[in-house]
């Protein structure tokens, strides 16, 4: 619907549980007429933006009566943002449990500039996992981890990173850490032994990578290692003295440096 400009109040259909914008060009809000008055959204956990490349705001609270201000969709599970460029999100994240955001760099920006103390800030202290794509650098220092206390799992992709974020090291419930398609890292942190609580580790497509950082040792509760197509790191971890520093590790996985195949150390 190209020509659509305006949303109807979806707030109000009170069963629904899953909804999905696509490709409306000629929208550039979401806000409270979207709600169409109070008890909105009541049933929703799974919201998707896809394509939506006009849409400039989402107002993720509104007023409902006296000043009092409610998140638009109180019960979200899931939300998946892709391809909407100029999209920043106000005032402060909403609520969910699992997020993807790709190719939406302006939606990690403006989580970034969210100011902490505000009363909102600790809606999003229940999201567990995080799936991000940046296209550009304009979300290099990706501060927007302080959000997220409790995230169990992460995901990071982008050519433009040249630093894993240091606001990542205080995710001290983070299990799962995924690097993808981050040529630009040249090495890892010896912060990440901070991340105590982290039982998988995998690094794909990260040439700039050529080693582990002594720190890995630290990381006892590590229990999945898996590096593939990351040719220097590879051949680092084939090295005898280097396997002996991942000896506590009960599955780390190589892909080989000469054929389609997976061993085993």
């Amino acid at each position: 619907m190209p020509t659509c400009s305006s949303l109807p109040p979806l707030g109000q259909l009170p069963h629904l549980e899953k909804l999905e914008l696509r490709q409306l060009p000629g929208i550039k809000r979401i806000d409270r007429e979207f709600c169409g008055g109070k008890g909105a959204f009541r049933r929703l956990t799974s919201f998707q933006v896809l394509y939506m490349h006009g849409l400039e705001e989402w107002n993720t609270t509104y007023c409902v009566e006296d000043g009092v201000e409610e998140f638009m969709f109180p019960v979200l599970d899931s939300l998946m943002i892709q391809g909407c460029p100029r999209l920043r999100l106000k005032p402060c994240p909403p609520t969910f449990r699992d997020c993807i955001i790709y190719e939406s760099d302006q939606v990690i920006s403006s989580l970034e500039e969210v100011d902490i103390t505000s009363h909102h800030c600790s809606s999003s202290s229940g999201a567990i996992k995080l799936d991000l794509t940046i296209k550009d650098d304009s979300s290099q220092s990706m501060r927007l981890f302080h959000h997220f206390p409790a995230l169990r799992e992460l995901t990071i992709s982008g050519d433009h990173l040249t630093n894993v974020p240091e606001s990542m090291r205080h995710l001290t419930s983070l299990e799962s850490l995924t690097l993808q398609w981050c040529d630009s890292i040249s090495a890892l942190p010896e912060w990440l032994g901070d991340l105590s609580s982290l039982k998988s580790l995998v690094i794909f497509v990260c040439h700039g990578i050529k080693s582990l950082p002594a720190c890995i040792q630290q990381l006892t509760k590590l229990q999945t290692l898996e590096i593939s197509r990351c040719t220097e790191l590879e051949k680092w971890c084939e090295s005898e003295e280097n396997k002996t520093k991942l000896a506590h590790i009960s599955n780390v996985r190589v892909s080989s440096l000469h054929a389609d195949q997976v061993h085993f150390i």
